[in-house]
């Protein structure tokens, strides 16, 4: 009877001690597959970023940055839009979508930038007032937020 008692505890020890060296294998996988992982991604975007330097149709590299940004790939959207701006620096819409794909890569004043260029361009434009609220409410400018909001309330109006 005791040496059942010893048989099964020893098991159970073997058995804790095996369920024990898997999980910490399982985790050890996942770290190296994340490292893995984040340098591919990495790589990828370089890979790509060479492959959209050889675009030069504006429209397709607006039109490919926009569908990214919305299919929730800024950073690719971002490549794209950076080289229709480089081909034309005079293309609203490129100018507000990549201001607006730098807000949601939390680059709110690398969006400024592009938003104020796109309102010299265009100074009538809701969208890059709009879009510039949010880029100056996530700096904590709360002057120029204000002021770019009351220009989309004065636009939207009309």
């Amino acid at each position: 009877m005791r040496a059942e008692r010893i048989l099964t505890l020893i098991i159970a020890i073997i058995a804790i001690g095996a369920i024990l060296f898997l999980g910490f294998r399982f985790v050890m996988d996942l770290i190296s597959t994340d490292n893995i992982s984040s340098v591919s991604t990495k790589n990828l975007q370089k890979a790509y970023a060479e492959e959209i330097s050889n675009q030069t149709d504006v429209n397709k590299l607006t039109t490919n940055g926009i569908a990214l940004v919305q299919g929730n790939q800024p950073d690719c959207g971002i490549i794209n839009l950076q080289r229709a701006v480089a081909i034309d620096p005079n293309y609203r819409d490129a100018w507000v979508w990549l201001g607006y794909a730098q807000i949601k890569q939390n680059q709110p004043n690398e969006a400024i930038v592009s938003l104020n260029k796109a309102a010299k361009i265009d100074p009538i434009h809701p969208d890059t007032y709009k879009y510039l609220v949010i880029a100056y409410t996530d700096t904590g400018d709360t002057a120029s937020a204000k002021q770019a909001q009351e220009k989309y309330d004065n636009l939207v109006k009309k």
